[in-house]
């Protein structure tokens, strides 16, 4: 793969860590804010499961339009 755009992709997916539960982060914030951790997972699952598959969405079309060659399927023997 392009060195260049898999580095992006894993700093891309780098910024979806703090937000998908359970993540310190998130943890530390509410135990100094006071807020509830319960509520804080409860509102990450949706933004990080949005941000991961529009993630997957845009690199499976720059996979697509950069025609890199993928290596045969080995058996399962």
């Amino acid at each position: 793969y392009n060195v260049n755009r898999s580095t992006g992709l894993i700093c891309a997916s780098g910024i979806i860590a703090p937000v998908i539960p359970p993540s310190i982060p998130m943890i530390i914030f509410g135990v100094t804010s006071g807020v509830s951790i319960t509520e804080l997972f409860m509102g990450g699952i949706v933004p990080g499961i949005l941000m991961g598959v529009g993630l997957m969405i845009v690199w499976t079309f720059i996979a697509r339009k950069d025609d890199s060659e993928l290596p045969p399927r080995k058996t399962m023997k």
